[in-house]
């Protein structure tokens, strides 16, 4: 196959990539809190630490 040739653009040749790279870092990052220690938790799955035939299946 022949090489595709392209040309990559430079973010501070193009205007709107330029106005992008301004814009500043938030502040704060997004987070998730801990689950509580008294709360619920999941069940594991049923088919946890069990074989699962697959019928004879080559994987």
């Amino acid at each position: 196959f022949p090489a595709i040739y392209g040309r990559q653009p430079l973010y501070f040749q193009d205007p709107v990539f330029q106005a992008r790279a301004e814009v500043p870092a938030p502040g704060k990052s997004d987070t998730l809190e801990p689950p509580p220690e008294d709360g619920p938790r999941a069940e594991p799955s049923v088919s946890h630490g069990k074989r699962i035939d697959l019928g004879g299946t080559k994987l």
